[in-house]
């Protein structure tokens, strides 16, 4: 192994390793960025809101990990399971998500005019 190591210099055995570990890596994360398409290391990648976010170490782009795309902000990602999950839950239970913020509201009792916690106005019914 040492004769090999000698036969290359350090530019392409730093490229060696960084491809071992980007193609050793299972469900890989590229930056949807047209003009960068960058591996994102795990170590660039975190949980924030309970959702996976990459953070490009190229160009700086945030990536949403369930569908890599860029980063769906306050939105939720449709693709990822946990999301689709809570959206079934809350059909069978009969909730409501307020179309400005998203949040599911739950009418316990009173009229069906609700005023969400972001300020946005709507019906239960409509």
């Amino acid at each position: 192994l040492k004769h090999v190591e000698r036969l290359f210099d350090h530019a392409f055995k730093k490229t060696w390793n960084r491809k071992f570990a980007e193609y050793s890596t299972k469900n890989r994360v590229y930056c949807p960025s047209r003009k960068c398409g960058e591996w994102i290391k795990p170590s660039n990648i975190r949980r924030e809101d309970g959702r996976k976010v990459g953070r490009c170490s190229r160009c700086r782009t945030k990536v949403c990990c369930a569908c890599n795309t860029r980063w769906h902000g306050a939105t939720s990602c449709p693709n990822d399971p946990e999301t689709a999950d809570i959206l079934a839950q809350a059909k069978e239970e009969g909730w409501k998500r307020c179309y400005r913020c998203k949040a599911l509201v739950e009418l316990k009792e009173g009229c069906n005019h609700m005023t969400c916690r972001c300020g946005a106005e709507f019906c239960m019914i409509c």
